[in-house]
């Protein structure tokens, strides 16, 4: 989140244009530019805003027999998303100045980028109930002409906080990943082909304006290579230490970026813009992996235009293995560093920075060591990608554990939460919220109640693009999920209980409809065909 104040300058000229019926002069209009170009909001009303009681039957309902309180944590974080759903604003003159109904980052009086493509990452579970990807549309509706999308808006008037020249105007260009990530539950490709002229904009926008040429090798094989660069403010990790011409977020981002447009490219059957993208990002991880890897540290840091490297251990420096774009052997190597207690896997995982960074706060000090959903959801998709499978369930379980004991000492759910067990009050050592926090932040937070107990602890992953579930079960007690939508259709999962993981698995199936199961138990796999009915897995 971005704690920092409007621009004058830009809300000025924007209110000047509101007041005067929507007219600008020539110097004023070359600054703001044309907005929505490259999207067309249809013509409907704005929705109106859901009843949670009303539509809870709608969300999947989780199994979970030994951890009833992991349920319940569930249960209210999805309550708490859906109390921070809200309607536009209604102007006199424009009408509603937001194009969609929209979950709220739940932070200020603003709509945040990088916070509502995160909460993508769990809404999508939601989507029979609500379209929550529709809360991008708001952001695709205020893309100015030249492809450039600030990174957040005033509620009130749509106005935007920063000009596109000003550094810190760009939140992590993931758009196009909360777009794959909410079709993967809602099986929705058709909306691929009306957002891809937004992001395929904003990409060009990026590629002309947040690239850096980063010097790579000496004498005659020294050569340049194109990376990305941000800024804490810009990166939404406000008071990072981070610095450097170009950064590891930013650059495995757009590499995500590009991986995420071919898929949605694909499916719009836009093959050869598919083929560009896909290029586009071997281009990017090719030279992620020649400037910014340190081999004596096993991590990637940013780098200077000259080819030094700042050596700044901070979450940032994973990325990469979250965009897979480090090979075996290195991605083996960032998550050991990821995975070491003296570092990053703190009692409350994963530290924002090292714990052996002279800015360390056990307290966590916003994102000076605190644990935030978005970088942990990032660290343990990492970590999967990575091959380490049991420790990031083993770290998603810690973490979903300390979320629900602050929950259950103080009823609600935070910004994000201080690293370090910690007493407060005299009492004893316990997960505590970070210092500064928000509460009732459902908002990004949602993930580990959501999306993290549902796809790394419970462990189904349902992949509606491919009209598949994969679940790799961990566990031994009755344990799933019911209610789930794979696209339009809704299935149940409910492994029976058992002694001991090698113990043969029997899953109990409802279905209303064909998809493909893979069930990954230890070294064993079963795949199974199944139809609409009920029937049982086993896995031997």
């Amino acid at each position: 989140m971005q704690m920092i104040k409007t621009s004058a300058a830009a809300l000025a000229i924007l209110l000047a244009c509101i007041a005067s019926g929507g007219e600008v002069d020539d110097e004023d209009d070359a600054r703001l530019g044309s907005v929505g170009v490259y999207f067309s909001v249809p013509a409907a009303q704005p929705r109106e805003v859901p009843v949670f009681a009303e539509v809870k039957a709608q969300l999947p309902t989780i199994v979970f027999d030994d951890r009833r309180d992991l349920v319940r944590l569930y249960d209210r974080a999805w309550e708490l998303a859906f109390a921070n759903i809200e309607k536009p604003v209604i102007d006199e003159k424009r009408g509603h100045v937001l194009a969609r109904t929209y979950v709220d980052a739940a932070f200020s009086d603003n709509i945040f980028q990088w916070d509502t493509c995160f909460m993508m990452g769990f809404a999508k579970y939601g989507h029979e109930a609500f379209a929550f990807i529709e809360s991008l549309d708001n952001f695709y509706a205020l893309q100015r002409d030249d492809g450039f999308i600030c990174r957040e808006f005033r509620k009130a008037d749509a106005a935007p906080v920063m000009f596109p020249t000003e550094r810190d105007s760009v939140n992590p260009p993931i758009f196009a990943w909360a777009e794959v990530e909410y079709a993967r539950s809602s099986g929705d490709v058709a909306r691929f082909a009306v957002v891809l002229p937004v992001l395929d904009k904003y990409a060009s926008w990026l590629e002309a304006n947040r690239s850096a040429e980063v010097k790579v090798g000496e004498g005659a094989s020294a050569r340049t290579v194109k990376l990305y660069w941000n800024t804490p403010f810009g990166s939404g990790m406000d008071n990072t230490p981070e610095r450097g011409d170009a950064w590891v977020s930013m650059s495995a981002q757009m590499a995500e970026m590009y991986e995420s447009l071919a898929v949605m490219a694909t499916h719009a059957k836009l093959p050869e813009r598919a083929a560009a993208y896909s290029e586009r990002r071997a281009v990017i991880a090719d030279a992620i992996n020649a400037a910014m890897w340190d081999d004596e540290a096993g991590m990637y840091f940013n780098v200077m235009s000259d080819g030094s490297r700042v050596r700044e251990r901070t979450i940032g420096c994973f990325w990469p293995i979250w965009a897979d774009v480090a090979s075996e052997e290195r991605a083996k190597r960032v998550s050991r560093v990821l995975l070491d207690e003296s570092e990053f896997y703190t009692q409350v995982p994963f530290a924002t920075i090292s714990k052996t960074h002279e800015k360390f706060d056990e307290w966590g000090g916003y994102w000076l060591g605190a644990s935030w959903a978005p970088t942990t959801r990032m660290a343990l998709d990492g970590l999967k990608r990575s091959g380490a499978k049991l420790a990031a369930y083993r770290a998603a379980y810690q973490y979903v554990d300390a979320i629900n004991s602050v929950h259950e000492a103080t009823g609600t759910i935070w910004e994000n939460y201080a690293p370090m067990y910690l007493s407060f009050g005299g009492n004893p050592l316990s997960p505590q919220p970070g210092q500064p926090s928000k509460r009732d932040f459902v908002g990004w937070s949602g993930l580990g109640p959501i999306a993290i107990l549902i796809e790394d602890i419970i462990g189904i992953e349902p992949d509606a693009l491919s009209n598949s579930v994969t679940w790799t079960l961990q566990r031994t007690d009755r344990v799933g999920v019911q209610g789930l939508q794979l696209g339009k259709t809704r299935l149940s999962l409910v492994a029976q209980p058992r002694e001991v993981l090698s113990d043969e698995v029997v899953i109990d199936v409802e279905s209303g409809g064909a998809f493909t199961l893979r069930v990954r138990v230890e070294e064993r796999e079963v795949t199974a065909e199944i139809q609409a009915g009920r029937t049982q897995v086993r896995v031997p």
